[in-house]
C-alpha cells in the first residue's frame, strides 16, 4: 500500500507540470488581443481605449503548434458585434503574446 502511495505522489509534479502547458484562457486571450490592437493603433498614431477597443472572448478552439505555442479560432464580441479570427498564441515570459494569423 505505501508504494503504490509513493507512486502516486511521484506523478503529481509531472501531472502538475504537463497542466501548465494548455492553451490560453478566454481573458488571456483576451488581454493577448488587447496588447497586440494596443501596439497596431499605437503604430497608426491612434491611442488604444480599452472600453472601446476590448476584445470580449467568447470562445475559442486551439490546437498545439509547439512548445508553448497555439494556433487558435478566437469567437470575439467588439462593440456588439461577433468576429471570428485566426490567431497564434505564444507563451513569452509567464504572458500570451497575439498574432493573427490568414
Amino acid at each position: 500500500m505505501r508504494a503504490s502511495w509513493l507512486i502516486v505522489l511521484l506523478f503529481i509534479p509531472l501531472l502538475a507540470a504537463a497542466c501548465d502547458n494548455s492553451a490560453p484562457s478566454k481573458s488571456e486571450a483576451g488581454a493577448a488581443i488587447d496588447h497586440n490592437t494596443a501596439r497596431v493603433l499605437e503604430g497608426l498614431g491612434v491611442t488604444f481605449d480599452p472600453n472601446r477597443h476590448h476584445a470580449d472572448v467568447i470562445d475559442l478552439k486551439c490546437a498545439e503548434a509547439g512548445n508553448d505555442i497555439y494556433t487558435c479560432v478566437v469567437l470575439t464580441k467588439d462593440q456588439g458585434e461577433e468576429l471570428t479570427g485566426n490567431w497564434r498564441f505564444t507563451k513569452l515570459g509567464g504572458k500570451w503574446r497575439a498574432e493573427p494569423i490568414n
